[in-house]
């Protein structure tokens, strides 16, 4: 996953813009132990996106 693999160790969330959305990327995050910080697309069912945390 290009950057992420170079990081020591997982973080904890991994904030990242819409463009991202997609459940397998999501699903890749969780399986390295970061919580993805991902809004959903118009057109997709809502997920879990602490708005806390995407806003700063």
């Amino acid at each position: 996953m290009g950057l992420l693999d170079a990081l020591p160790h997982a973080p904890r969330y991994v904030v990242c813009d819409w463009g991202y959305a997609s459940n397998r990327f999501r699903e890749a995050l969780w399986e390295r132990g970061s919580r993805p910080v991902i809004p959903t697309k118009r057109d997709e069912p809502q997920v879990a996106c602490p708005k806390w945390i995407y806003r700063h």
